[in-house]
């Protein structure tokens, strides 16, 4: 088998969701959507639009990302697109050099599971296709399996706001509502605001919506401390294939 005949985009997968019948085709339309967000904030400052409140604190951001350096939350969400509604749970471990996610089914199957390290292989572990895929670089996995490339430990900052090239232009902001895109808009909203002037604050329901379809998130857990170096450690069945990119 071919990589090539296995790697389908999150926008393709989506397209045949009703003809797969899979919560995986939600699950990676969800994936998909947040990766294609977190790529389009890192553009430059003229393609992401800030809506309502916007106010300029004082506080250093180093001081937040300090806190945030590891992790450990839970999300519940829900996915609605053209009358479909799945939900689903989000899991994220987060270290320094590492980041462990995983997918959820609303019925408690896990979907997919990703380990990103900057030191070693990252992965992606689809189960129900028994199938891991592997590579020195993590955005090559987003490229094949999302139709996305981005570095997956930019999905740390979902919640903490903090990332490797967050640059001085986020210190001290206070924001709502970010409408990202010029044709195809993407719109995020924070609930309560995203302040990067309190350390130990972070949104407690975020919206994501655009014309194909919303994406809620509630955050039902966050956990500032160390994470176990045995999270980030999978053993699999003995009939997993095995992908290298």
């Amino acid at each position: 088998m071919k990589l090539e005949d296995v790697c389908i985009s999150g926008r393709e997968i989506f397209s045949k969701s009703r003809r797969l019948c899979s919560f995986a085709a939600f699950a990676l339309y969800l994936t998909g959507l947040i990766s294609l967000i977190l790529c389009l904030s890192s553009c430059t400052p003229g393609f992401v639009h800030l809506g309502g409140k916007l106010k300029k604190s004082g506080v250093a951001t180093a001081d937040r990302c300090a806190l945030w350096e590891q992790y450990f939350c839970r999300l519940q969400g829900r996915v609605v697109v053209e009358g479909s509604e799945r939900a689903f749970t989000l899991v994220i471990w987060s270290a320094p050099e590492r980041i462990r996610v995983d997918v959820v089914s609303g019925w408690g199957g896990t979907v997919a599971v990703g380990i990103f390290d900057e030191k070693r292989d990252n992965l992606v572990w689809l189960p129900s296709r028994k199938e891991v895929y592997l590579s020195k670089d993590g955005s090559q996995l987003t490229k094949y399996l999302l139709g996305v490339e981005f570095p997956p430990q930019k999905i740390r900052e979902l919640i903490s706001g903090c990332g490797p090239d967050m640059g001085e232009r986020r210190s001290g902001y206070e924001i709502r509502r970010l409408i990202i895109g010029e044709q195809k808009k993407v719109i995020v909203e924070y609930d309560p605001p995203f302040r990067f002037s309190d350390s130990g604050t972070y949104p407690q329901h975020i919206l994501i919506s655009t014309e194909e379809g919303s994406v809620r998130l509630d955050v039902e857990t966050v956990e500032l401390r160390s994470v176990e170096t045995e999270v980030y450690k999978l053993s699999f069945p003995g009939d997993v294939k095995v992908f290298r990119l």
